[in-house]
């Protein structure tokens, strides 16, 4: 079974593979409904996919450290975190009027759910 400091180390290869996944998944849901803008649509999804997996890491770290490492922590690191990640690629998408804004961002919701989790329980004290 992998240790957990190798399961911390598989998490910061999750930018790259956010990049990857969630640029092509929006630009292909975007083309197969029509859109004119489905590479600008994966783009922006991807784009922003890499920067806040980068980013995610580091702040929820830093957030759950100033809440003190107090019992809610976790909880109101996860929120708070999960909050942001839904609403800036649901204004990104709106701005650039994607057509499927709900399919676009689906699985970077589930799997930055996912990725939130993993970061709480490995890599916090």
């Amino acid at each position: 079974m992998p240790s957990q400091k190798f399961k911390a180390q598989i998490l910061k290869l999750a930018p790259l593979w956010a990049l990857l996944g969630y640029g092509i998944w929006s630009a292909v849901i975007n083309y197969y409904y029509n859109a004119d803008n489905y590479l600008l649509s994966g783009f922006a999804q991807g784009s922003y996919a890499f920067v806040t997996t980068f980013i995610l890491r580091l702040t929820v770290l830093k957030l759950y450290n100033s809440l003190h490492k107090k019992s809610y922590a976790r909880l109101i690191t996860y929120v708070l975190s999960f909050a942001l990640m839904v609403l800036i690629p649901t204004v990104i998408h709106f701005l650039i009027d994607t057509q499927k804004v709900f399919y676009s961002i689906l699985p970077g919701a589930i799997m930055g759910g996912i990725y939130l989790f993993m970061i709480l329980k490995y890599e916090v004290n």
